[in-house]
């Protein structure tokens, strides 16, 4: 199971696992299996069966009931048979360390993901512009040119 299955990320995982043969459910707010944040109901039915979550907050890691939810919901995914959670945090993101523990109290076995930067940043969103405009700038104390 891959919560947030049709985002950015999601999506890359779910295709991936599909093109190794690896049988994959997509949940999120509008994919095949309905999963939101925001609705417990839809918690218990999304996670049911799955023997790995791909695990996915994607209102905000650093907010006060991210640590609770992602809790909840790994309790829950072990409690209806899943075997591992892989838990995509942030890499330097110090407000996500609540979030992170709240995963690995679960009794499932569990990996934490810290990706700092994605390639797609400069090829599809954040940087596309100004890096076809020849300049991207960011803040660093110290930076090759």
């Amino acid at each position: 199971m891959v919560l947030g299955g049709t985002g950015k990320i999601g999506r890359r995982v779910v295709r991936l696992l599909r093109e190794r043969g690896v049988p994959v459910r997509v949940a999120s707010r509008s994919g095949e299996q309905r999963f939101d944040w925001e609705d417990r109901s839809t918690w218990e039915p999304a996670l049911r069966g799955a023997r790995a979550v791909y695990l996915v907050y994607l209102p905000d890691l650093g907010s006060h009931d991210a640590a609770p939810r992602l809790r909840e919901v790994s309790e829950l995914a072990a409690s209806q048979g899943a075997e591992r959670l892989v838990f995509q945090s942030g890499g330097g993101w110090p407000e996500a360390a609540p979030a992170k523990e709240a995963v690995g109290m679960a009794s499932a076995a569990w990996t934490i993901l810290r990706p700092a930067w994605f390639s797609q940043n400069f090829s599809e969103d954040l940087f596309l512009e100004p890096l076809r405009h020849g300049e991207v700038r960011l803040p660093a104390a110290a930076a090759a040119r």
